[in-house]
């Protein structure tokens, strides 16, 4: 892709598993490394084998390490929010393997914590819950209000098949975490002045919306872009839609001591509409928005499937 910061900063194109990454860490020392695209310990091998010329290592973790995690071992704080301490992993061997399965990503972000943590590496994990904003690519956001401008009824189910902690909730009143890209920004900035925390800190909101009030808020704002449209609708017995875990909320605490704060979600939220609205309306885009969709909810969330009038030619 385009640099876009142009002949400012220096571009160096690399396979992160070549040697050129380990030639150019090298040429450190290297204040601050933000590595987004990594998924399994396999993809830091050039980080832990030369981790003397990074001084500060940030990757972006998940709240999936908490499906991996003994749920009897969760603690909360006083807003209610799920501790940093609460990923522990269970002790009986065969808990751990069915939950490592289910859940393979979470399993791979708890994995590269812990890696980073036995080599003393100098880094901040960030465990991010869902994040929303404009460019959101998950084709998530965009089903989501398509549905909503259907008419589609609004699945408020939450169930994820946990093989050993299997729980069912409402969205009703079940709270989930997210945060905004734009936050995730903020927060690796603020990393940058305060060096390394050698843990993992939860990056999220700090309000508590339902799903439903998640819809409700949707809806409106749909109104004040378009105009009147369907009446929205929810479905007790029918799946949730954009989620990708039922941890919920997310203690923020350990954040906030650093000077994170978030924005808040009604403001976020109706800016991630008002970007992607157009997007959800365009039906030349509609199939592949749903296939992404689809590779997204492997485990929660559901995909509206299209429509006959979205493939007749909608937009």
């Amino acid at each position: 892709s385009q640099n876009p910061w142009g002949k400012r900063v220096q571009q160096t194109v690399c396979d992160r598993h070549d040697p050129c990454l380990a030639e150019k860490l090298q040429q450190g020392p290297w204040d601050l490394v933000v590595d987004f695209p990594v998924y399994s310990v396999t993809d830091i091998t050039a980080i832990l084998s030369n981790k003397r010329w990074v001084r500060h290592y940030v990757f972006p973790s998940s709240d999936d390490v908490y499906m991996v995690c003994n749920r009897s071992q969760f603690s909360y704080g006083s807003a209610g929010g799920l501790l940093e301490e609460s990923a522990i992993r269970p002790d009986n061997s065969s808990q751990r393997s069915a939950l490592d399965e289910w859940d393979q990503y979470g399993s791979d972000k708890k994995a590269l914590e812990d890696a980073l943590t036995d080599a003393k590496v100098n880094f901040t994990a960030m465990r991010l819950p869902d994040v929303w904003g404009p460019f959101d690519s998950s084709g998530r956001f965009v089903s989501f209000l398509r549905s909503i401008q259907e008419g589609r009824s609004i699945g408020l189910k939450v169930f994820s098949g946990n093989p050993v902690f299997p729980r069912t909730l409402s969205g009703a009143t079940f709270r989930p975490g997210f945060v905004f890209a734009k936050d995730v920004a903020r927060m690796v900035l603020l990393l940058l002045r305060a060096g390394p925390q050698n843990q993992a800190l939860n990056v999220a909101i700090g309000d508590r919306p339902t799903v439903e009030e998640l819809a409700i808020e949707t809806s409106k704002t749909l109104v004040q872009i378009l105009g009147p449209g369907q009446d929205l609708k929810f479905d007790l017995e029918k799946e949730v839609p954009l989620l990708s875990t039922d941890i919920g909320p997310l203690d923020i605490g350990k954040a906030r001591t650093l000077g994170f704060v978030p924005t808040g979600w009604k403001q976020g939220w109706q800016e991630t509409v008002a970007a992607l609205v157009n997007i959800s309306r365009n039906a030349t885009m509609a199939q592949d928005q749903l296939n992404r969709c689809v590779k997204a909810c492997d485990r929660v969330c559901f995909c509206e499937p299209l429509s006959f009038t979205l493939n007749a030619g909608l937009s």
